[in-house]
């Protein structure tokens, strides 16, 4: 596990992945589901990469508080989530292209999940970290489109569509599930141009502090923002 230096640990650029049974890459200490540390095991800057027939980009394994900056990628045929971040992660994901995400259609997945939203549906722990994700086209993503218990999380221009002509029931879960801090609330959430009007359950936010939503169609399903706690005075909107 990283202690100091992580910056620009793992730079990848203009690099191609394809046909592996198990996530390209594993923000970890040990690749697996057992990882000897779940530390910061250091930044990833990815530019210019493609993913090809895999069970996911990347996989949480450990990694916890790891940065990952991804800029003009493309995933194609995920057998499970296109991105499966560590918790408390600082994710920026733009200028991008998925399609094909969970084709094993688990209903945890989807185009973007963390490993707590990718483990279970509601977690008790703290889950810290931030999402970022602009400019992205997200095409037959089965199940869900992004579920994160990120606390910062800011999305825009990013759009889903069904271009495969896959049954309306293969969209069952949510478009957006944003639940943050252990379930109990994102800090804020941001949400500018998003359009993903076919997945059944729609949105569901809990933001503690702050939410903005500006030009979103979930097509005709429910939208929920909710406190996190009981006893959470709201969150201011817009």
């Amino acid at each position: 596990a990283a202690t100091d230096g992580t910056n620009d640990r793992h730079q990848f650029s203009y690099v191609d992945f394809a046909n592996t049974t198990d996530y390209a890459i594993a923000a970890g200490s040990r690749h697996g589901s057992s990882p000897s540390s779940n530390a910061n095991v250091g930044n990833f800057t990815l530019d210019h990469v493609t993913f090809s027939n895999v069970k996911g980009a990347v996989s949480h394994g450990s990694g916890q508080g790891t940065v990952f900056d991804i800029s003009y990628f493309e995933v194609n045929d995920a057998s499970e989530s296109c991105f499966l971040f560590p918790d408390d992660s600082v994710v920026r994901l733009y200028e991008g292209e998925m399609d094909g995400c969970n084709q094993d259609y688990s209903m945890q997945h989807g185009a973007v999940t963390d490993a707590t939203s990718g483990a279970s549906g509601s977690s008790s722990g703290t889950v810290g970290g931030s999402l970022i994700i602009e400019n992205v086209s997200i095409a037959n993503s089965e199940a869900n489109l992004i579920r994160s218990f990120a606390e910062d999380i800011y999305i825009s221009n990013v759009s889903a569509s069904n271009t495969a002509g896959l049954h309306d029931s293969v969209f069952a879960r949510y478009s957006l599930r944003l639940l943050g801090n252990g379930g109990s609330g994102t800090h804020s959430a941001v949400i500018n141009n998003f359009d993903a009007t076919m997945y059944d359950y729609g949105a569901k936010i809990t933001a503690v502090d702050a939410y903005s939503l500006t030009n979103v169609n979930i097509g005709d399903h429910p939208m929920a923002i909710l406190p996190g706690t009981s006893t959470t005075t709201g969150p201011v909107g817009d």
